[in-house]
């Protein structure tokens, strides 16, 4: 039997991919004369909690020979996600969707095809498509000023470059980040003609904050550069010093949770904070519960993590308001964010650091750390918006490395070419020219690895 719809196939749905809210999405099915007669209707819903399926009926357009063809003109109105399939209104027949995408007749209940629907005033920068994008963690990249004296007496300082970084357990069974490189600010200035040589127009830096672990996820100011990487007056020199090569700086902003040895948590001592005192201004930001193993609630269970209150008014403000963090590392000169497990923000907070972003200049840069397909992702309860529009300018593209390693370790062509095809079906076409594509980074095995089969062994 030949394919029924394919929404792939420009023939059977245009335009492809995600639309525009207002614009109108023609589809046509492709009938066999073998299946009888038929009178094929669109099924269309809305995903949402008072959204229920509307039947279009579909005209008949002519005949080939042994097939019919049908199709219909839909317009959709609001953002969101919407699925269809087709009934066929007879012998309680329908098409759904297929293994590879085709529409396949059955009888039952089956996996319905999506399109995704987004704001019709979506933009992203123009300057970021098309790009070069490098990351950069920050310690381990290049010492520009050697042999610095450590600004904390409780980090380790590895002279020798060629050591390796401490990974293994220690006495108390934990895995410490106290190790460190020396790489600075600095040491980026001067690579930069390298970079730019080698044809980057972004560097992606993990966290510069000051924070008390070598990968500083853990941030313990969010308004101050780490003193072992820098000044923010360095920040700034870097910032202007690469845009003379044509290279924009993205930072990482991590806000789902900060650092328990902070300014605003305090648990260790080193500042004051919520932690050991119920007055401080950031009490509001934490859940304090004696039900949390450590009294507290965390990030994923890591005590070192607290999580933080991303409705909490004071919190919002502070980072999204005139002045906050988003503010003000923008008008130091940085180019862009790209948020921490953007997946586990909420939706409402990512649209307010949008604006925060946009407020500075609208080629300024918004990216999220989004793992699975981001349209459909699920969270608080709920489909996740934030690439509808209102929040992220893109994300970085898992599915993308995923479909392409699994390619090039053997497996099916057929199938890395649907799991391609499919982010490209459901990303917005503003997203999706801004998508980060990669084959690893500091979350994941590196390529190499992945290629060479190098077993986990747990770790």
């Amino acid at each position: 039997m030949s394919c029924l719809f394919n929404s792939y196939d420009p023939y059977f749905k245009q335009p492809f991919g995600a639309v525009r809210a207002g614009q109108t999405v023609h589809l046509t099915l492709c009938i066999p004369e073998e299946l009888g007669y038929v009178d094929p209707h669109l099924v269309l819903q809305k995903e949402g909690k008072y959204d229920v399926p509307v039947h279009y009926r579909m005209k008949f357009d002519g005949q080939t020979p042994h097939q019919n063809h049908f199709s219909v003109d839909v317009v959709l109105g609001d953002p969101g996600l919407y699925f269809y399939y087709f009934d066929l209104y007879t012998d309680f027949r329908r098409i759904v969707r297929g293994a590879d995408n085709c529409g396949v007749v059955s009888w039952q209940e089956g996996e319905s095809w999506q399109i995704t629907v987004y704001e019709p005033d979506f933009q992203t920068p123009e300057c970021i498509k098309g790009k070069v994008f490098y990351q950069i963690f920050p310690d381990r990249f290049c010492e520009g000023i050697e042999n610095k004296p450590m600004p904390f007496p409780d980090r380790l300082y590895q002279a020798d470059k060629h050591a390796e970084p401490f990974w293994q357990p220690n006495e108390t069974g934990g895995h410490l980040n106290e190790d460190y490189f020396g790489g600075d600010l600095e040491g980026i200035r001067i690579k930069l003609p390298y970079l730019r040589e080698m044809g980057v127009d972004y560097l992606y830096l993990n966290p510069i904050f000051e924070a008390h672990s070598n990968h500083r996820y853990n941030t313990a100011d969010y308004l101050n550069v780490d003193p072992l990487l820098g000044t923010n007056e360095e920040f700034e020199v870097l910032c202007r010093e690469a845009a003379k090569y044509g290279i924009g700086i993205v930072l990482d902003g991590v806000f789902s949770h900060t650092g328990s040895d902070s300014r605003y948590f305090n648990r260790e001592g080193r500042y004051g904070g919520a932690y050991r005192d119920p007055n401080s201004p950031y009490r509001s930001w934490y859940d304090f519960d004696s039900k949390y193993k450590d009294g507290y609630r965390s990030w994923w269970g890591f005590e070192t993590l607290p999580e933080v209150n991303e409705e909490t008014p004071s919190y919002v403000e502070f980072i999204t308001g005139e002045g906050g963090v988003i503010d003000t590392w923008l008008r130091r000169g940085a180019a862009g964010f790209r948020l921490d497990v953007a997946d586990e923000l909420p939706d409402e907070f990512i649209e307010k650091v949008r604006t925060a972003v946009k407020r500075v200049g609208p080629d300024k840069f918004l990216l999220g750390e989004v793992w699975e397909d981001a349209t459909t992702k699920f969270g608080f309860d709920k489909r996740r918006t934030y690439l509808l529009g209102k929040g992220l300018d893109s994300v970085m593209n898992y599915p993308f490395k995923n479909a392409v390693l699994g390619f090039v370790c053997g497996r099916d062509a057929g199938q890395t070419m649907t799991d391609i095809l499919s982010i490209c079906e459901h990303y917005p076409a503003p997203a999706l020219d801004t998508a980060l594509n990669f084959l690893s980074t500091h979350d994941t095995e590196r390529a190499l690895t992945v290629i060479a089969d190098e077993p986990a062994n747990g770790r």
